[in-house]
């Protein structure tokens, strides 16, 4: 049954994110199917844990592999190698994964995040 599920909301995705029952179809299966040991693939080229708690930025990097997507490409297009960026509120370090990819070796980047059980997940992640 949740493979048709997969596959209706596959066929029917652009049609379905308007409606509201979609959303909670969509945090039904991320409650399902994602635990703390699960790791995604994102479209740039990197691999991270998401949290199981987490039904907002988890859940969309785990659906979409990407993340507020517009930002993402504006820092693609300010963010050099060699620069140092700071992720203050870095939360589960999607961006600061993506500041390291782009700053490379010679540059360096710092995060903040007073929450001990994200900042368990970055560490995980960045390793």
């Amino acid at each position: 049954m949740l493979s048709h599920l997969d596959d209706v909301i596959t066929k029917h995705r652009s049609l379905l994110q308007r409606m509201p029952f979609t959303q909670v179809v969509d945090k039904a299966r991320y409650r399902v199917l994602v635990d703390e040991t699960t790791v995604i693939d994102t479209v740039h080229g990197y691999q991270m844990y998401v949290d199981p708690e987490d039904t907002s930025v988890s859940r969309r990097l785990w659906r979409d592999g990407d993340f507020q997507p517009t930002l993402t490409e504006y820092f693609k297009s300010v963010i050099e190698p060699g620069m140092t960026v700071v992720d203050v509120g870095a939360h589960i370090g999607y961006f600061s994964l993506l500041f390291g990819k782009l700053v490379g070796t010679g540059g360096g980047f710092g995060r903040s995040n007073r929450c001990r059980v994200i900042s368990a997940y970055f560490l995980a992640t960045s390793r």
